[in-house]
């Protein structure tokens, strides 16, 4: 009681004057959607709410994006293995083996570049330069964006940016968070296009491969 009492009546009071706040801005909100003169807008907090889903929503769609990136390298990779084992040895015999084993190479080949294309990190879709007014201040996803001119940054000029940032008005802040959103919609936009690529070159690559080596061994049987 001696060392806590008196901090924790006033961590109550604090915490009431912010449900009083937060009544009164929900009963505010709530009167002018009545009004149809001031249509209804989001509070601060349902809009922090409703970033804060967007990019957890975003961070698993780049997971999902490089996990079946991964998959088509790994899948196709086992793909030119087993080839190179078990039918190279025998093409010198068999040479009807030779284009499907070549288009098969080619498919496989195609399918991993395009994934690692798919996985690659990203560039920046605003200005790199510092004095335009596209430029992005504060990156929440960098892990996926490329940024080379933080290698020379000192601390100093970060903070010095950071304390900018978040000492401007609530417009600024709301500002790097569009941007911020724009930019990690373009990448999933990137990502997911190479991806279907990837899985159609895949699919009708490996199906054609198929193909033809069921002709050509049927055609080689047959003049036999």
């Amino acid at each position: 009681n001696e060392n806590y009492c008196i901090q924790r009546e006033r961590n109550f009071e604090l915490l009431e004057k912010k449900i009083h706040k937060i009544e009164t801005a929900d009963k505010a909100a709530i009167a002018n959607s009545d009004n149809p003169q001031h249509p209804q807008i989001l509070s601060s907090k349902e809009t922090e709410d409703l970033f804060k889903i967007a990019f957890r929503n975003y961070n698993q769609l780049i997971s999902v994006a490089d996990s079946k990136a991964a998959l088509l390298m790994n899948v196709n990779s086992i793909i030119i293995t087993v080839v190179l084992g078990l039918i190279l040895s025998k093409i010198d015999n068999n040479p009807y083996l030779l284009l499907p084993t070549i288009m098969l190479f080619a498919v496989c080949l195609a399918t991993i570049f395009l994934s690692v294309l798919a996985s690659r990190p990203q560039k920046n879709t605003f200005s790199e330069n510092k004095n335009s007014h596209t430029y992005q201040k504060f990156f929440f996803g960098s892990f996926d964006l490329i940024d080379r001119s933080f290698q020379q940054a000192t601390w100093n000029d970060y903070y010095g940016q950071l304390h900018e940032l978040f000492t401007n008005t609530k417009e600024s802040v709301y500002m790097e968070l569009f941007k911020e959103s724009f930019n990690v919609r373009k990448v999933l936009s990137r990502k997911f296009n190479y991806l279907s690529i990837a899985y159609w070159v895949f699919i009708i690559g490996l199906l054609v491969s198929v193909i033809v080596f069921v002709i050509r061994i049927k055609s080689n049987t047959f003049v036999n």
